[in-house]
């Protein structure tokens, strides 16, 4: 259930800061 969460907001940072918070994304993920 965390690893839900903490991937339905990085999802959502990624919508909010775009294109510049997608390479955190991949090192999140």
């Amino acid at each position: 259930m965390a690893f839900c969460l903490m991937y339905l907001i990085v999802h959502l940072r990624n919508k909010w800061l775009n294109e510049d918070d997608r390479g955190r994304e991949q090192v999140i993920m």
